[in-house]
């Protein structure tokens, strides 16, 4: 007994790493009844259970799991010392059932316990346990598989492993959400269920299945006289959504506006009298664009010409964005000589041209929200134009991520994202959920 009471201590002292109130501390006098003493610790650790934040981890959920296993063992092995009262029992006991008391006032909540450093201690406990001669020939049970299932199509044969020792006395059962499962394997260490789960195909929301196991054991009473008894076990199993979460997506465009400007200039230049005959006075006019905002279509530019000497010729030069050129060749002809015909080498011109003014408009576009479930990526498109987004990822376990194409790399646990500018395409890929929830 002694070696139970040590053992047990050792799992509710490492368990209690903070303080943190879970419920009030049962007063202990001499003649309460051990049931009493032992009721209170199992609600208590059931108190640390309902004030856990699960963080939707599989650490998590193996660690409410150890504890319900705890509490299992713990009831089904100290049900021969129930009738009892707490003077009957040693100083060692009495002083035992004070310190745990006290300690359960104050327990861990066990989120930040590693499941490594847990089971350590359940296995230790029922090692210890396993070996006092009240409980050597006690089934135990030591572990549930699985830990949480997906809410997905294969839920009316979903299989319930469950590991321990000296399960095989008789025929044991489980119940799973009020149905009965099918005992499937059976050895002293190991039971196999198949258990229909299906109601929670179409559900969102994440929830304990709740089951009962029942095994038994061969008990003697009265000299060769037996009996068989019940033990009960409590069975949770998470029930993970399909659904991964709901998705709402903004697109950020850009679109050119592109306007044309029709511009027009004059070239006038005449040669002076008695001058420049062959090879002529070459005149050059730039014509550049109105400011930097506006771009010259080189194509566009044409030349109307008004007025010419008869040897006088242009040329168009360096055509650009920003400028070009029209060289004119003025040339005089004929002799200089008073009353001769005036033949002054000259040109006058029109220079039509476009410019163009563009213009970049952003534009921000709610593209919808999209329903993202677990194991199946989803290629979402997005609007002609887009350069950029934002999504806010609303995951079914309550918490909100915003991500944008800057910080899309991330580590986010729960999924991938991508974004194919030359496609448009956003990819959110969920993660395998035995990684999503490590």
């Amino acid at each position: 007994m002694k070696k139970l009471i040590v053992s047990f201590l050792i799992v509710l002292t490492s368990l209690s790493q903070a303080n943190t109130q879970v419920g009030a501390a049962l007063e202990i006098v001499g003649g309460t009844a051990v049931k009493d003493i032992v009721t209170h610790i199992a609600n208590e650790l059931r108190s640390v259970i309902n004030e856990m934040d699960y963080s939707y981890s599989k650490n998590a959920f193996e660690t409410k799991q150890i504890i319900e296993i705890l509490i299992g063992n713990m009831e089904n092995s100290a049900s021969k010392i129930l009738d009892k009262t707490f003077d009957q029992l040693t100083e060692l006991e009495q002083k035992f059932f004070r310190d745990t008391n006290s300690t359960l006032n104050n327990i861990l909540l066990v989120q930040d316990q590693t499941v490594e450093n847990t089971r350590k201690v359940m296995n230790q406990f029922s090692s210890t346990l396993s070996v006092l001669p009240f409980a050597n020939r006690d089934p135990k049970i030591s572990n549930f598989e699985p830990k949480y299932i997906l809410a997905n199509k294969d839920l009316k044969n979903a299989k319930i492993n469950i590991s321990g020792s000296l399960l095989d006395y008789k025929t044991p059962t489980l119940n799973i959400d009020g149905k009965e499962c099918e005992l499937i394997g059976e050895t002293t260490n190991n039971l196999t269920f198949n258990c229909d789960c299906s109601s929670v195909k179409d559900g969102n929301e994440y929830k304990d299945l709740i089951g009962e196991l029942k095994i038994f054991k061969k008990e003697k009473y009265w000299i060769f006289f037996w009996k068989t008894v019940e033990s009960t076990y409590k069975v949770s199993l998470q029930n993970i959504p399909e659904k991964m979460a709901d998705i709402e997506i903004i697109a950020y465009t850009k679109k050119s506006n592109t306007k044309k400007f029709k511009r027009k200039a004059k070239y006038k230049e005449w040669n002076s009298h008695c001058c420049c005959k062959r090879p002529g006075r070459k005149i050059t006019k730039t014509i550049s664009r109105t400011s930097n905002e506006f771009k010259i279509d080189p194509n566009s530019i044409s030349i109307v010409k008004r007025k010419k000497g008869r040897e006088s010729y242009y040329n168009l030069n360096g055509k650009s964005e920003s400028s070009f050129q029209v060289i004119g060749n003025l040339v005089n002809y004929g002799g200089c000589f008073a009353f001769a015909k005036d033949a002054r080498g000259h040109l006058e011109l029109d220079i039509n041209y476009v410019e163009t003014k563009t213009t970049i408009n952003s534009d921000k576009i709610p593209v919808g929200t999209e329903t993202i479930n677990w194991n199946k990526g989803r290629p979402i498109s997005l609007p002609k134009n887009t350069t950029g987004f934002s999504v806010v990822v609303n995951q079914m376990n309550g918490s909100t991520i915003a991500l944008s194409e800057e910080n899309m790399l991330n580590n986010n646990s729960w999924f991938n994202i991508d974004f194919d500018k030359s496609k448009g395409l956003l990819m959110i890929n969920p993660k395998r959920l035995t990684d999503a929830l490590n």
